[in-house]
């Protein structure tokens, strides 16, 4: 598989190998623009603007190929953390759908729901019955009632009622309008009539008919302030509902509506007590009804007695006696049938939910086993969970407490968050399968124990709980998993399983060099090798002191190449044993040159202390050596001799790049192993770039 990234920030071109269906290890150096590859690639893979990766330096358009068959990515980096992990009420978003919405549960709840699919077609493709629902729901809302549970005069149905009294019960000095009023089409006849009053101010002749209306006009006027259109309208509203509805109510409840809307005073005491009754009626009506159209698996995974959870779906009319009619039976009767049929089928439905729940069960335990496992391992005092009561959602407590945390950075440091999040991110790969995964440097800040734990977990797992065997891209500056993973536990690992290499950055390009594992040296290897290699005297000499400093019994030695390196002559060596200012005998010199000649036929300390102290020497052959290694160890010495000659103040070399050159001199870290230094160049550009301008200051 190859990936090529051009001209995106500062990387003018990288062709990119990667094997399929392996971890990729790619190691270099920090500021390689590790970020600038990922994100690259992930802007390809979802079609957004690759120019927000337009470089500064040159102006060419941002270019990334990839193969047709990397159709999905997901990125492990610090926008993953801020916006999928460590929600207030999970600790991954959608912690469901991932853990436990697996491939088996979708398939045994589209089982259950197969079963359940009659009813629920029945009520989505029903016109007629979503209708009587949704007319139910209307009523259900026009109802409002006060502490006291008197119908309030600010619900719908007060209001309507109220102007229903209007209608029935027209004043006498509007008997004239009685057949508009009382008309299917009287909110429009009150509209029309309302509107013609703006003619009065200039005539007492009616607008519509010519004709006098100078005794009539005070009455003409009364009508629109009696009868309001939108108070009217609310009275059509409730009216067109209850006549929609009515051949659902009982031959008492439509006698007793027709009173109440007929009557011209306030509604008594026990006719208010019969609104709530057939209030309270509607709405377990509508909520019986409601169920059945969402029936799913959901209703019956957590109930013991799916036959007794069956029938609390059925309709009992006799307990719902304002709504006991033929009409409203026959539709009843039908849904209770078809739950009946549904019973007979129960072994059937109680089979598949029983499988979900253990599918459920087995699910929750194993991720609960696998990442607390982690968690104990890394030494994190905490432990997941997924609470059925909490919809199963992923959540997280102190392994002493029993109370979950929510507001998770309040109470998680950084690499503890980041450790969490790393193995979330591990079975959202798992749950979603993408076609390639990146690693953006997740590891770095951890110390060494923890990023054990945390590879461990990521990589020697089986297939279906890790992230082993995919197409997986890692981006590191440290070297540690490389070193775990092709050379010391190899067998845990599986060495086939990982291809890594070395990135090195060249001139806005970069290189790259595959790390086999015989590249994993020891550091007396790499010593042995540089001994019997071609490489520079004074290479070898730093590399032979750094074995006398890693070998604690030979200190003697090391204070000969101590003297030497710091480029005091034969006369004025140091006995360190003593005291830093005490010279060394005659006898001790010799006696410890002999011990060095054993390991370097060739020691010359006088030769050497020459070439180590004429600085022009040093700077030929800084010049001249086209290893980056040899010229940090070189410039040492050209950087001690320029000081100590000149005692030059102005041409200082800054702290860091001044520590990086050190640690080449001495054993410094605590790796064991680390990369053939004549293979791999590690030494960062920036470095050199500030030794050879120390050095073109020097001879300026």
């Amino acid at each position: 598989m190859e990936v090529e990234i051009r001209h995106c920030n500062n990387i003018r071109e990288w062709n990119l190998h990667i094997e399929e269906w392996k971890i990729n290890i790619f190691y270099w150096i920090n500021g390689t623009w590790k970020s600038t590859i990922s994100k690259a690639i992930y802007l390809k893979v979802n079609w957004w603007d690759l120019n927000i990766l337009k470089p500064f330096s040159w102006n060419n358009v941002p270019e990334v190929i990839l193969p047709d068959t990397i159709r999905n990515i997901l990125i492990f980096n610090e926008d993953y953390i801020n916006d999928f992990v460590y929600k207030n009420d999970e600790l991954l978003s959608n912690s469901f759908d991932i853990f436990i919405k697996t491939d088996q549960y979708k398939e045994n709840e589209g089982k259950i729901n197969e079963l359940l699919w009659w009813i629920k077609d029945l009520f989505n493709n029903n016109e007629t019955l979503n209708g009587i629902i949704e007319d139910f729901f209307r009523l259900k809302s026009a109802f409002k009632w006060n502490s006291d549970g008197d119908l309030s005069k600010q619900s719908e149905f007060h209001k309507a009622y109220w102007d229903w009294n209007l209608i029935q019960n027209i004043p006498e000095w509007l008997a004239w309008y009685r057949p508009f009023l009382q008309s299917e089409n009287c909110t429009q006849w009150i509209d029309w009539q309302t509107k013609g009053n703006v003619f009065w101010e200039h005539s007492n002749i009616c607008p519509y008919c010519t004709s006098s209306i100078t005794e009539k006009k005070n009455e003409i006027r009364r009508v629109s302030e009696k009868y309001n259109k939108n108070d009217i309208e609310k009275l059509v509203k409730i009216s067109n509902i209850v006549n929609h509805l009515w051949d659902y109510f009982s031959d008492q409840v439509k006698q007793s509506i027709i009173e109440i809307t007929n009557q011209p005073n306030w509604i008594t005491l026990e006719q208010n007590t019969f609104l709530k009754g057939i209030y309270d009626q509607i709405e377990t009506l509508y909520i019986k009804l409601q169920n059945l159209r969402n029936i799913s698996f959901e209703a019956f995974s957590e109930c013991d007695d799916i036959n007794q959870k069956l029938n609390e779906f059925k309709i009992n009319l006799t307990l719902i006696g304002g709504f006991n009619s033929q009409h409203t039976e026959e539709i009843i009767n039908w849904f209770n049938e078809k739950i009946d049929q549904l019973n007979q089928e129960i072994w059937r439905l109680r089979w598949l939910i029983n499988i979900q729940n253990r599918e459920l069960t087995n699910l929750v335990q194993k991720y609960k086993i696998g990442i607390n496992s982690f968690l104990k391992k890394a030494g994190y005092n905490y432990e997941i969970d997924m609470p059925r009561d909490q919809n199963y959602k992923l959540r997280l407590k102190p392994s002493w407490m029993e109370e979950y945390l929510n507001w998770w950075k309040q109470h998680l440091s950084f690499w503890e968050k980041n450790a969490f999040a790393l193995i979330l991110f591990m079975y959202e790969v798992i749950s979603k399968k993408p076609d390639l995964v990146v690693l953006d440097d997740p590891i770095s800040s951890f110390d060494d124990n923890k990023k054990y734990a945390i590879m461990h977990t990521l990589f020697t797992w089986n297939t279906e709980s890790s992230l082993k065997w995919r197409n997986v891209i890692m981006l590191t500056h440290d070297i540690e998993p490389i070193i775990d993973m092709k050379k010391v536990r190899t067998d845990i690992f599986n060495n086939g399983s990982v291809f890594a290499s070395f990135i090195k950055n060249n001139a806005w390009s970069l290189e790259v060099e595959e790390i086999l594992k015989e590249d994993i040296l020891s550091f007396y290897q790499i010593r042995e090798r540089i001994k019997d290699s071609e490489e520079d005297d004074i290479v070898k000499l730093v590399y032979l002191r750094k074995l006398y400093n890693w070998l604690n019994n030979s200190w003697d030695e090391y204070q000969i190449l101590s003297n030497l390196l710091h480029w005091r002559t034969r006369g004025d060596c140091l006995d360190y044993r003593l005291s830093s200012w005490t010279l060394l005998s005659n006898e001790s010199f010799e006696r410890w040159n002999r011990k060095i000649m054993e390991n370097r036929e060739d020691f010359d300390y006088e030769r050497l202390s020459e070439i180590l102290s004429n600085t022009d020497k040093m700077v030929q052959k800084y010049r001249a050596t086209s290893s980056n290694l040899t010229k940090i160890i070189l410039f040492r010495r050209i950087y001690d001799n320029s000081n100590h000659e000149n005692n030059n103040q102005n041409n200082k070399i800054d702290e860091i790049v001044d520590k990086f050159i050190k640690e080449e001199y001495h054993i410094e870290n605590s790796y064991l192993f680390s990369l053939d230094p004549a293979k791999f160049d590690t030494i960062p550009e920036f470095i050199i770039e500030k030794c050879d301008e120390f050095i073109n200051n020097l001879e300026s």
